[in-house]
């Protein structure tokens, strides 16, 4: 493969170089307890690609040497000022001299080759390290239901899925001490609602990394030392995602049959209470009055409206006859008869009510009439005026 393509490739699939420092403080921890027990610390980091862990750890006192196979990247890296040897990783561990390093690192390597070179590898990095020294193996964690069937094939280079199980077995196999394996970065989806299968397929931790001493003393001291667990951003895995996900399943469940068991409760008991009812003795009668007052409210409220129709007919039939009896009796005094209508006018008015034509109706329908008959004569001046031109011409002359 080119190495411009992979170059190209990391650049666009594995994030800029802050990006990865930020995934890489994960090691924070690991990398201050090496330099509290080492005077003299130093990395060798295999497949150490554009260099970002190699340049942490430099800028933290460690004493750094990367291997990497792609010309570009071993550009890059010494253009950045770090000490890189390009070339096969097996034969260049093979003419490093033993227990050389502190702390020997491989990032997303293993993957790429096959199990007889792991092998390989791995017993050199034994020689290589110090009786204090630690081995670091970070690899796509296939745990991942996302990563094994998508994620871990975009590299066309990823040729071998790294099981937990026969990596750490080979490892004490090998005569490494103590082999921890930690599954780390936890997918987008970690912070769900365990009750979600989203978070099952892409909310378990997404890489694992299995961290070995290289002897019962390095063992010792580093149980003693518990703070450089703080900066390791474990995830779950996919078993303990279900297990969740079942858990609260189960409660779920629960809630509901208790709630079920309720509302069954609730309706026997109502049932019960009917069934008393229903036998009662006073059921009838209670059953006879009901009708009998749906009945009554029914008539009641016809008599109203029929009253009510009645009130208003005598009203206006008393208006009418006033009017035309006050025209009959005031006819000869006029005066007085103004009068009294512009008081009973400004009564109604103030009532809100307007008599036209011997009809007596309310106000806002007479205006509402007026509104509409000044609109329509209006509209019928302005059509009278556009289609005759001396109308026009008597406008124009007035102006």
């Amino acid at each position: 493969m080119e190495s411009d393509f992979y170059l190209d490739f990391e650049n666009n699939f594995r994030g800029s170089r802050n990006q990865v420092s930020q995934i890489l403080s994960n090691y924070d921890g690991l990398m201050n307890y090496i330099l509290s027990i080492d005077k003299e610390p130093s990395l060798l980091d295999i497949g150490c690609g554009r260099g970002e862990w190699m340049q942490k750890c430099s800028n933290h006192g460690f004493k750094s040497c990367g291997i990497e196979l792609n010309s570009k990247m071993v550009e890059m890296c010494k253009d950045i000022g770090l000490d890189i040897i390009q070339g096969d990783a097996i034969k260049v561990l093979k003419e490093l001299p033993d227990k050389s390093f502190s702390l020997i690192s491989c990032f997303h390597m293993i993957e790429h080759i096959n199990f007889d070179s792991i092998n390989k590898i791995l017993i050199e990095c034994k020689r290589l390290l110090k009786d204090e020294g630690l081995l670091i193996l970070e690899t796509p964690s296939i745990d991942n239901l996302s990563i094994s069937s998508r994620l871990f094939h975009i590299d066309p280079t990823h040729i071998n899925p790294i099981n937990a199980e026969l990596l750490s077995f080979t490892l004490n196999r090998i005569g490494y001490d103590m082999v921890i394996p930690f599954f780390i970065n936890g997918g987008p989806l970690q912070n769900e609602d365990k009750y979600s299968l989203t978070r099952i397929f892409n909310g378990v931790a997404q890489d694992l990394m299995i961290l070995a001493t290289n002897s019962r003393f390095s063992s010792e001291k580093l149980i003693k030392n518990k703070l450089w667990k703080n900066t390791i951003k474990t995830g779950l895995t996919t078993i303990q995602a279900c297990i969740e996900f079942d858990n609260q399943l189960r409660m779920k469940m629960l809630e509901s049959e208790e709630k079920t068991l309720s509302y069954r409760a609730r309706i026997y008991n109502l049932e019960r209470k009917l069934d008393i009812l229903l036998s009662s003795p006073f059921y009838t009668i209670i059953k006879l009055t009901s009708k009998g007052n749906k009945n009554c409210i029914y008539i009641i409220n016809k008599l109203k409206i029929f009253f009510k129709l009645i009130t208003i007919k005598v009203i206006r039939r008393i208006l009418r006859f006033t009017y035309k009896l006050t025209n009959i009796v005031f006819l000869n005094k006029s005066y007085l008869v103004h009068f009294i209508f512009q008081i009973f006018n400004k009564i109604l008015d103030r009532l809100g009510f307007v008599v036209k034509s011997g009809k007596l109706l309310r106000k806002s329908l007479k205006i509402k009439e007026d509104i509409n008959y000044i609109n329509d004569h209006q509209s019928k001046l302005d059509l009278n005026y556009e289609l005759s031109l001396r109308s026009k011409e008597i406008l124009k002359d007035l102006q």
